[in-house]
Order: C-alpha cells, then structure tokens, then sequence
C-alpha cells in the first residue's frame, strides 16, 4: 500500500471525519460540494469518484468508515458501532453469495472456489 495519501483523498477523509455519526451524515453529492468551495474546479472529482475513493478509503486504507444510502458517511467513533456493521456486511454478503451460487447451479466446491478467486484468497470447501 503507497503510504502517501492522494490529497483528494485526505480532503474526503477530513470531510468526512467531521461527521461522527449517522444523523449528521454527509452524502457524496456534499462532499463534492465541499471540495468545490476548496479546490479548482478541474481538480473536484465526480460524484461517482468520491464514492470510489470512499470505497478506497474503507478497503485499501483501513478507515472506519460507515454509510447509508439514505443519509450518507460518518466516521465510526466505537468499536461497538463499528462490529454492528461489520455483522451486517457479513449477512448482506452471504445473502448476496447464496443467491449467486443459485442462479450459477454450480456445487459447492466450485462456488468457494470462485469466491476465492474474488476476494483473493484460498477459500476450501
């Protein structure tokens, strides 16, 4: 991982720090904003962008980072909230995993096999 941070990423960090919970919330669409009234108009990445540097954010950097579709980001404050989360991604994805091996019609070991491949790692059956 480059330990140097993009500073459009840090800038999105540091907005999204300030929110630390889900009632204050901040969505992609004020985030570009907030980055408008701070940078150059050419350097303000699209909507579609700043959640893919979100996502960055969460997966490459570690950054407790939580979301709703509804009310946007927040920096997690607690290990608590943070675990609840993480419970509900798990289920989500599991969900998400089961449905997909129905529609392939493929066995088990193939399945795990191919999630695996996904998510880089050695899954066994």
């Amino acid at each position: 991982m480059n330990s140097i941070m993009n500073p459009i990423h840090a800038k999105i960090q540091g907005i999204i720090s300030q929110r630390t919970n889900r009632d204050d919330a901040i969505t992609s669409v004020e985030i570009e904003q907030a980055l408008r009234d701070t940078c150059l108009a050419e350097d303000v990445p699209t909507n579609r962008r700043i959640r893919g540097i979100v996502r960055e954010l969460i997966i490459k950097r570690g950054v407790p980072i939580l979301s709703h579709t509804k009310h946007g980001y927040w920096m997690a404050t607690d290990k608590k909230e943070l675990d609840e989360r993480r419970k509900q991604l798990i289920r989500y994805g599991v969900a998400v995993f089961v449905r997909a091996k129905q529609m392939g019609n493929i066995s088990k070991k193939a399945f795990m096999e191919q999630v695996g491949i996904e998510l880089g790692e050695e899954c066994q059956p």
